[in-house]
């Protein structure tokens, strides 16, 4: 059986004494740096799962505001992946490394997603990125990282480290708590050296997974087709 759900009335952010539920929902997702400033200055440092802004939220927001993204996550559902011409219009690059990439359900996914009216944007939005080699992605079978982890690069030295399980769905599919967490400083130059040996040691997968995408979105217009 599941634990009782926590009580996220006793939940405590350090230093603030008041529910986090409020101190989470004021902070909000108002005020928006210019595109290419990886700022979270106006972000919660803690996310927890059922507070808002959540963690898909907080994502698109940094990924709005940045002009690079390094991404390492075991593995990614394509299903969860909601890209929107806004998020990504200020993004010139874009590197996952992931450890785990199974090509049958990455093609079952895609499949699904150009089937689908609301989610075939995706797809195209993907193959637009991988095709502009705006986005470059490798895996890492025997790497080993834990947890996931982004960062968001901002104009000059500016990043900003999001720690932390990479889920990009409503709801979080356990009942908790899922805790992710916001940080910056020069301590994150330690990170990015971190990355760099996981993208070099990786290898390339971009040519496999633009054919599985370019094949679903070929399916996708097929079905669609009058």
């Amino acid at each position: 059986m599941w634990p009782p759900r926590l009580n996220r009335q006793r939940l405590r952010m350090h230093n603030v004494g008041e529910d986090p539920r409020a101190n989470l929902s004021n902070r909000g997702l108002q005020s928006i740096p210019p595109a290419g400033q990886s700022d979270s200055r106006d972000l919660p440092s803690l996310l927890i799962d059922g507070l808002q802004p959540d963690f898909p939220a907080v994502y698109a927001t940094l990924l709005s505001r940045s002009r690079r993204l390094s991404l390492a996550a075991w593995r990614i559902r394509l299903a969860g992946l909601h890209l929107s011409p806004e998020a990504l219009l200020s993004v010139e690059h874009i590197r996952v490394v992931v450890g785990e990439l199974d090509g049958q359900r990455l093609a079952a996914e895609a499949e699904g997603m150009a089937l689908s009216a609301r989610r075939s944007g995706t797809v195209q939005a993907l193959l637009k990125l991988l095709m502009e080699d705006r986005l470059l992605v490798r895996a890492a079978p025997l790497g080993g990282w834990s947890p996931d982890f982004s960062l968001f690069h901002g104009k000059g030295s500016s990043t900003t480290l999001l720690v932390g399980p990479h889920w990009m769905e409503r709801p979080f599919p356990h009942r908790g708590p899922a805790l992710a967490s916001l940080h910056s400083g020069s301590e994150i130059t330690q990170v990015e050296a971190r990355f760099e040996e996981l993208w070099e040691a990786a290898h390339d997968v971009k040519a496999a997974v633009m054919g599985m995408l370019t094949e679903a979105a070929r399916r996708g217009a097929e079905a669609i087709a009058p």
